[in-house]
């Protein structure tokens, strides 16, 4: 018996895959779900009205969890939930409890298990529907582009940069973030925030860029950009004086974004180049840079617009 595979016929069965007590059947006329310890239904039945739901097992659980920990990029939670993952015990509530320090990427951690476990529903969906002959569903995979744009702009808003109000906490800020360099001497730290401060400081009010805050107004980001003087209207090239996205923010898709933004608003201004210079890379925007079709250069990574 042919049945369609709903949003909420899947919930439905998402819940009762996580039953690790009981095996289901789904009954495709009722669609209702019978335990298979107290199943008596005829035995020609079975695949015609009633279907056995897939085995999901604690071990795909807990590959779920570790596929999850691998891709998300904020340093501090990446180490926390991968000790929780090694502690041998208590794995399932431990992941749990320690997802309630990091309120955003435990948000973003249940949509990644409902999308995963919703694509293997319909992989097994699929496998019905070339048994009845039709055509399979198209099942998307790209999680974490579409996940976390949606959770950047649910969660963030953008500002344009405006030096009188945003320098100074620019400034602020960076000087308090130390970007790979706690295990150094503080005088090494102070003479990096110096060269940093120079040049962000060059350009005074004549930079543009973008500021990202929480909905609680809380700064977590920037990326702000200069344009080269004395070049021609066709040689337009920004140099981008700051981009950085404070620790606890990181792996959310904001750097992202705001390279976007960037990159959006040059090509309206008719730039042709983009400069990222090595002092002003952290390592996790680094990552980006392939992604945004950036060449390696002895002075950095430039684009053209």
């Amino acid at each position: 018996m042919i049945f369609q595979l709903t949003d909420d016929l899947c919930q439905k069965i998402i819940r009762n895959l996580e039953n690790q007590e009981e095996k289901f059947y789904f009954d495709a006329e009722s669609l209702d779900f019978l335990p298979r310890s107290n199943f008596s239904a005829c035995e020609k039945l079975i695949n015609e009205r009633f279907y056995l739901l897939p085995d999901w097992k604690s071990e795909d659980g807990f590959a779920l969890m570790q596929d999850f920990v691998n891709l998300i990029d904020f340093p501090k939670a990446k180490s926390s939930l991968q000790s929780v993952l090694h502690s041998g015990r208590g794995v399932f509530k431990g992941f749990k409890k320690e997802l309630k320090n990091y309120p955003q990427q435990e948000r973003l951690w249940h949509s990644f298990k409902n999308k995963k476990m919703s694509e293997y529903v319909h992989l097994w969906y699929n496998g019905l529907r070339e048994i009845w002959g039709l055509e399979k569903l198209e099942i998307k995979s790209d999680f974490f582009d579409d996940e976390l744009n949606d959770l950047v702009y649910d969660d963030f808003y953008f500002q344009e940069y405006d030096f009188a109000r945003d320098s100074d906490l620019i400034i602020k800020m960076f000087h308090e973030s130390s970007f790979g360099l706690q295990a150094f001497p503080h005088a090494l730290k102070e003479a990096a925030f110096d060269f940093w401060h120079h040049q962000f400081l060059y350009s005074k009010g004549g930079q543009n860029g973008f500021i990202v805050r929480s909905l609680s107004d809380d700064f977590a980001g920037c990326i702000t950009f200069a344009s080269s003087k004395n070049l021609t209207q066709t040689e337009k090239t920004c140099t981008v004086t700051s981009f950085f996205v404070l620790e606890k923010y990181l792996g959310l898709g904001i750097e992202k974004a705001l390279l976007e933004m960037c990159i959006d608003f040059l090509k309206e201004h008719n730039f042709k180049w983009i400069l990222l210079a090595y002092s002003f890379i952290p390592e996790s925007v680094e990552n980006l840079i392939e992604e945004f079709n950036f060449e390696r250069t002895g002075i950095g990574f430039i684009a053209e617009i």
